[in-house]
């Protein structure tokens, strides 16, 4: 008995660094996919807005506006014809929750819609 007076604290010691990594690991992968789905989201309501007549200036903003970004870091293309796609691109930098696996990482989201 005396002999395994301390395992379970050098266990504990071993173990925890590596559920804290995994743990940690799971927030970060959990805030970039929350993040990308955003940004998925409001490119795809930019492209459906120019799709359906508003203007690139207008789409930029709606875009910009939920995706929560700023205008800058919207790309939005124009409708050349009917039945032709229009494309908006969102790319945006976000910084890390947790800073253990980098400081920031860079995501982006892409909607593409038919025009009208």
């Amino acid at each position: 008995m005396k002999q395994e007076r301390g395992a379970a604290a050098v266990e504990f010691a071993l173990v925890v660094p590596v559920l804290m990594a995994v743990v940690f690991g799971i927030v970060e992968v959990g805030t970039f996919h929350q993040r990308q789905i955003q940004l998925s989201n409001g490119a795809m309501i930019g492209a459906r807005s120019i799709a359906h007549g508003s203007t690139v200036a207008t789409a930029t903003t709606i875009a910009a506006d939920a995706a929560d970004v700023a205008s800058s870091e919207v790309t939005v293309g124009s409708c050349t014809s009917s039945g032709a796609s229009v494309t908006v691109t969102i790319t945006s930098s976000k910084a890390a929750v947790t800073g253990l696996f980098g400081s920031s990482f860079s995501i982006s989201g892409k909607g593409v819609a038919r025009c009208e």
